[in-house]
Formats: C-alpha cells, structure tokens, sequence
C-alpha cells in the first residue's frame, strides 16, 4: 500500500504507479490531452485496480455503448479480480464505475456522494459525479454534493470550476460567477471554469460579454481535450445564435466543432445541437445534415440516456434517413419498456415522448411534435443533459407550437420563458411571429 499526492491510499508497491496517478489527476482535472496516457499506464500495470479502473472511467466518457462493451468492461473486470486486496475506498469506487457503465446513475451517485463524504481529497472521484449529474440531472443536490468538499481544496482552479458549474446549474448566477473567475485568476486556462461562466452568461443574456470572453478564452483550448475544445465552441456558438449571427455560428460548426473525431459521440452531439438550433432560427442547415447522419448512425440504437437518443434520431431524420430513424425511435420504445422504478419513468414516461416529438420536428410533423413534447416540458432535464442542453428541447416546443398555429400557447410559453428579462434578438424574433 502507498499514498498518492492527495495522501488517498492505492492498494500498489509501485512508485512509477503512484507517479503516474499523480500525473492522471492532474491532466485529468485541468482537462489536458495528456490525461490519455493513463491507457498506457494501465497496459504496464495490470496489478493496480485503481488504474484499471481510471482507464474504464476514460472509455466511459466516451457515450458509446459499443466503446463501453469493448473497451471500459475489461478494465473494470481486471480490476474486480484484484477485489480482495483493494482499499475500501477503490472498492467503492469499483462498485461505482460498474454501475455508470451500465447506467444505473443514480446509484453511482450515491456512491460518489459516499466516497467523497468520507474522502474529500478524492477529487477525481468528486469529477466522475459532476458526470453522473449530466446523465441524471439534480442541480441542488450536485450543488450540495461539490459544495461539501469545499475545504478539502483550497486554491483549486478544478475543483472552483466544478463548484461554479454546480453553481450555475443549480440558479446561483452571481456566486458562479465569482468561483469561476476566482479559478480563472489562479490559472487562466482553465477551460471548465470558461465552460461555467458560458452558462452565466447565456442565462443572462450577456450576449456581447459572453462572446468576447470566449473568444477570448478560445486560443488556450487547443492544449486541452478534444472534448472542452468542441464543447467550449459549441457554447461560443450559442451567444452567435441568440444574437442572430447566425452565419457565424454555422462557420463555428464548420470550422472548430464538427469533423475532427467524427466518429465522437460527444462532436456528434455538440455538431447536431448546433444545427438544431440554426434549425429552430430558421436558418439553412441542409448540407451538413447527411455527413452527420451517417456519423450518428452506428450509436443511434444504443441506450445509454435518452438525452443522446433524441439527438441521434433527430440527426437520423434530417439527414434523409427516416427509416433508420423510426427504427431507432422503435428500439429505444422497447428498452423503455423493460425498465423499472425511477428509471421507467426516465426512459418510458419522459424519454418516449421526447424522442418521438423531436423526430416529428426534424420530419415537419409540428402539431405532433407540440403534442408530445408539450405533456412533459416541465421534466425535460430528466432526460439528461445541462440547462444549456436542454433549452434545445423547450425551444423545439416552442417553435412546434408556432409553426402549428398556436400562437397563444406559444405566446405563454414565451412570458414564461423570459420571466421579466429582456429578449435576446433571437427570443425577440419568436415573439414577432405570435404577436
């Protein structure tokens, strides 16, 4: 047994192991490229479960259901051999990873919640939960749950970008704002405190702000993962749309978000929210829609939750592909169906609608699409996804609602929406065409 640089155990005699612990956590945390190496690390030492288990917990980032079947299981199964002599906190965190990778979140939550009670210093356990609150939304918990390790790290521009995230998510604009730019102040590139603030600043309506901090932000992304560079533009995009810049936004989805790993689900995924979003402007998308479609197509019948299932199926549908898309639709209606307890509810009550009324959307089925997705606009985030993400889906109502002729509920919705801000140019827009 030794100690790692947070002074955690590992159940290893290895220094080289422990050194290169050391370095995952910290590329992992800042959300360096270097981070990839721990692959590596684990070929060398196939004796420390914690390693193997890292190296699952990269592959399940991943959002494939096919990279998580070949890659993360064999992984977590080497590390569940070595179970009688890990450390009670890596079997925790044994148990953890094995059910992220079969998508029991909520469960996964728990024990992250567990782990990092008992081992706040744990920050990469506290990292893999921010996930799980992505795939299973509960914005005052996460709060609670990033919040409560706190003192564990002072002067952590990492852990500050999580707490703003959390922050933010959870309707704490200000105090976001304030961690965010606290992480920012102890190193500049820090792209998940840029994330954080994107949210402020959408939920604001800092347009102008927002754009010229992140292109600001934008020239440190490129020594980060693959991951925060597209996701990171993806946000960038979104202050061009509102704006009503919208051929910028789509030179953004050329240029810096879509067709450097195609074959990412989560490129995929920032690639077909953008054009969804020109889509819901109204602005010319048709184009892009195929390469994308096809890209989507081998993940679009996996099931890991329903938040990447609307996505592909709506990729599927504009890209020309609506057979494949029905068939998509069919198959996530039968996992559903198989599911029990909350996750029923998750997948058959609120993911079956929402997936069926965004493909009715990308197939110009708009009456169909409002009855759907109007049923459960208010449950929308238990698909998953952030507020950002899943501003997509009520923007999907609203549109529907408009180019269905029901101007009055799509004028409520609107009231609703801005709650006494003013509109962006893009909000401003809609409410021209239901006054």
């Amino acid at each position: 047994m030794k100690r790692d640089a947070r002074g955690l155990i590992v159940s290893t005699d290895s220094d080289a192991a422990i050194a290169g612990i050391d370095r995952f956590t910290a590329d992992f945390m800042a959300a360096r490229t270097e981070a990839s190496a721990l692959l590596d690390l684990a070929a060398s030492h196939e004796d420390c479960g914690l390693i193997q288990l890292y190296a699952a917990a990269m592959w399940i980032y991943s959002q494939s259901a096919e990279a998580i079947t070949a890659h993360a299981f064999p992984f977590i199964a080497r590390a569940a051999r070595q179970r009688a002599r890990l450390d009670e906190r890596e079997l925790m965190l044994l148990d953890m990873i094995e059910c992220w990778a079969v998508n029991d979140f909520q469960r996964a939550i728990t024990l992250a919640e567990c782990i990092v009670e008992r081992w706040p210093r744990d920050i990469i356990a506290a990292k893999l939960g921010e996930f799980f609150f992505f795939q299973a939304p509960d914005y005052q918990r996460h709060l609670r749950f990033i919040a409560g390790i706190a003192a564990a790290h002072p002067a952590s521009s990492p852990y500050d970008a999580m707490h703003a995230f959390a922050l933010a998510l959870a309707g704490h604009p200000a105090d976001a704002e304030r961690v965010a730019e606290k992480g920012i102040a102890l190193d500049p590139s820090t792209p998940w405190a840029h994330h954080a603030l994107g949210h402020v600043y959408l939920a604001q309506g800092r347009l102008a702000e927002g754009r010229a901090a992140f292109e600001r932000f934008a020239p440190s992304w490129a020594a980060h993962m693959r991951v925060l560079q597209c996701h990171n533009a993806w946000h960038l995009a979104l202050f061009y749309i509102f704006d009503l810049q919208l051929d910028g936004a789509l030179s953004l989805c050329r240029e810096r978000i879509w067709g450097v790993q195609p074959e990412s689900v989560n490129e995929q995924i920032d690639a077909v929210a953008l054009l969804w979003r020109l889509d819901l402007a109204g602005h010319p998308t048709d184009v892009l829609w195929p390469a994308i479609a096809a890209a989507v197509a081998p993940h679009a019948g996996e099931q890991v939750f329903p938040f990447l299932n609307a996505h592909a199926i709506y990729a599927l549908a504009r890209g020309g592909r609506s057979d494949q898309a029905r068939a998509a639709s069919a198959a996530f209606g039968a996992y559903a169906e198989r599911q029990r307890g909350g996750y029923r509810r998750v997948w058959r009550d609120i993911g079956v609608p929402l997936v069926e009324g965004c493909r009715a959307f990308a197939e110009r089925e708009y009456t169909r699409c409002a009855t759907l997705l109007e049923p459960i606009a208010g449950d929308l985030c238990g698909a998953g996804g952030s507020d950002a993400q899943n501003d997509l889906f009520a923007q999907t109502l609203l549109v529907a609602l408009i180019e269905s002729g029901r101007r009055s509920d799509a004028a409520s919705l609107l009231t609703h929406r801005l709650r006494g801000r003013r509109p962006t140019p893009l909000e401003a827009r809609w409410i021209e065409r239901v006054a």
